[in-house]
């Protein structure tokens, strides 16, 4: 591996470790609140919109 790809996977890995610190201390950033609070900003998103969304990703094709 060259310096380069080093310092890529040592970033990613840190970056990771960070990420996971931040959301095991942080309540604010749960997937729930996030949802909350993107609503007023993204009004196409709607509990409608993602099970229809969600039905079609994990169907089965025949």
């Amino acid at each position: 591996m060259d310096s380069a790809t080093k310092i890529f996977i040592f970033l990613l890995i840190i970056s990771i470790i960070f990420g996971t610190v931040v959301i095991l201390t942080h309540p604010e950033y749960r997937v729930k609140n996030i949802y909350q609070t993107n609503k007023n900003y993204y009004p196409q998103i709607n509990d409608e919109n993602l099970n229809k969304e969600f039905k079609k990703l994990f169907e089965r094709k025949k």
